[in-house]
């Protein structure tokens, strides 16, 4: 059920909501267990984290591009 580390890092955002998807519905199966319940819990919030961390990551390349694009532009003037 658990990927390894260096296939969670390949996966895309979209391939990761996908996976929170899934997780979302077969936590909503009518009979499931409640150790099974807890497993996908931990599952879906280790993929939260991955998302989270991923966007943060993003955030900060996009905030240094910016920072680059207004010094070339001050450069240029």
């Amino acid at each position: 059920m658990r990927k390894k580390k260096e296939e969670e890092k390949k996966e895309g955002l979209e391939e990761l909501f996908s996976h929170i998807d899934e997780v979302l519905a077969r936590m909503e199966e009518e009979n499931i267990s409640l150790d099974d319940a807890f497993t996908l819990y931990q599952e879906g919030i280790s993929l939260v984290k991955q998302c989270n961390e991923r966007i943060d990551y993003v955030e900060q390349e996009i905030r240094i591009l910016n920072k680059s694009g207004e010094e070339a532009e001050k450069d240029e003037f």
